[in-house]
């Protein structure tokens, strides 16, 4: 019997990229064949962590073929290369054998043991579909003294099942596909033995393709309808209805201190008003509050690359509201992240000339070298340090140099030039600073206080207490 042991994620795990919106790039006639392609594997516990999927000793193919791919998906972690097994749109396959008698050594049959103990899945990628399932299953049993004997199973068959579409219209012959799905066949599996030193293991395959009535733009709804990792669906509801009760919860706390503060502060005016000219209470600052920071330079970059964020986080909603970023798809968020980060370089120039001008600083130039670079160069030194750790682990997270390149491009041709360009922008438009009070020539002494009360539990000592 075959037993179902995987299927396509749902919706919130589907990469789903700009071909799949249009049909006509995903048409086939009969006997066409339909690529089918490795990407990664990696523990089920935590799909963050992913391997190359021929780091296991698993079938390959002569000749193994990396894909290209774009920048997102190069830091997504996707590796696509091509796979052994061949399917032709609507040929079904009885059983066949792509791998005869793989050689395990001792170490190829720990690395299984090891992957098949935490799970391991593997995804494949079929017509931009990803297909997900498990290399193998381990079983448990027990001893008469209570002792737990774990037998390691690897698959070693895996029968496609796919649907697709006939009826598209505007192409006679031909169809799309809808729906893949792998299933592993418990009958057919090869145990890795402890204490076996070498093995031998056949790899085959079958595919089986079924009509449906679903339309192309309708499969992701189809979609909708799969899970792979438990309680996917549940957990986007949760997130949703924590962030709600986040967000009402900033609002009243928010609410709470505003009237709290517009009371203290009604009553202080009141009595000032009372009071004579003499200065007490906030008087005693009121020339001081619009006083020049000393470190004009990192102040002013502070704020540009603030607001900068502020603008980039903005367009990225916006995007995600009209609905550029596909479900799941985090490579098209991260490339849009990249490209704003550098589109929006001229408004953090920009904004930290402006003030720096405003506030009376001179060097303008290092200002924009510090605003550019504030964020950027630690960014990629931390960057690099984990990248580092990728590549010495082996995941597919590790950013190849390529990659690397174009981001670093990116900001040396684009972000630092337009941070340039705003920087000489804020600096021309900027005038002199004028404030609502005058603002003292010697800033006002503030006494010392016990070393008791320098810890960050509290809070320096109001005008009042002076």
């Amino acid at each position: 019997p075959i037993s179902t042991l995987s299927s396509s994620s749902a919706a919130s795990d589907v990469y789903k990229r700009q071909s799949l919106v249009s049909a006509s790039t995903h048409t086939y006639s009969y006997g066409d064949p339909v690529h089918l392609y490795v990407s990664k594997i990696g523990p089920y516990a935590n799909p963050s962590e992913s391997y190359d999927y021929y780091s296991l000793p698993l079938c390959k193919p002569k000749e193994i073929k990396k894909i290209k791919q774009n920048l997102g998906e190069k830091i997504e972690g996707d590796k696509t290369q091509t796979s052994p097994f061949k399917i032709n749109y609507k040929v079904n396959l009885n059983e066949t054998v792509i791998c005869e008698n793989v050689e395990l050594n001792s170490d190829d049959i720990k690395k299984l043991k090891k992957a098949i103990a935490k799970y391991f899945y593997f995804e494949f990628e079929f017509d931009d579909i990803p297909i997900r399932g498990f290399i193998g299953t381990i079983e448990t049993q027990n001893t008469p003294h209570e002792e737990e004997i774990k037998h390691y199973y690897l698959f070693t068959h895996m029968h496609f099942t796919i649907l697709y579409n006939d009826d598209i219209g505007h192409s006679e012959g031909k169809g799309v596909v809808i729906y893949a799905n792998v299933t592993s066949d418990l009958e057919k599996m090869k145990e890795l033995k402890d204490f076996e030193t070498t093995a031998q293991v056949r790899f085959s395959y079958s595919v089986q393709w079924e009509k449906t009535n679903i339309k192309f733009e309708n499969r992701m709804e189809y979609w909708h309808d799969t899970t792979f990792f438990d309680a996917s669906s549940s957990e986007i509801e949760i997130h949703w209805l924590s962030i709600l009760n986040s967000f009402v919860l900033v609002i009243l706390l928010t609410s709470f201190l505003a009237i709290i503060i517009m009371r203290i502060l009604k009553n202080d005016y009141s009595k000032y008003a009372e009071e004579s000219e003499a200065e007490s209470g906030w008087k005693l600052v009121h020339s001081d509050v619009f006083r020049f920071p000393p470190h004009k330079t990192i102040l002013s970059s502070l704020l540009g690359i603030g607001v900068q964020f502020l603008l980039m986080i903005l367009f990225i909603l916006i995007l995600a509201i009209v609905g550029l970023y596909y479900p799941g798809n985090e490579g098209n968020l991260q490339i849009s992240a990249i490209v704003l980060y550098a589109l929006t370089a001229s408004v953090s120039g920009f904004t930290s000339n402006y003030f720096l001008k405003q506030m009376g600083g001179q060097n303008w130039a290092w200002n924009v070298i510090l605003t550019s670079t504030l964020f950027a160069a630690p960014f990629f030194i931390v960057a690099l340090i984990v990248n580092s750790i990728a590549v010495s682990w082996h995941v597919t997270q590790a950013l190849p140099v390529g990659a690397a390149l174009q981001i670093i491009m990116i900001w040396l041709f684009i972000g630092f030039p337009l941070t340039l360009i705003g920087g000489i922008l804020g600096r021309r438009i900027a005038g002199p600073f004028y404030s609502p009070v005058r603002t003292k020539n010697f800033p006002r002494e503030i006494p010392d206080i016990p070393w008791y009360r320098s810890c960050l539990l509290y809070t320096s000592p109001s005008p009042r207490d002076s």
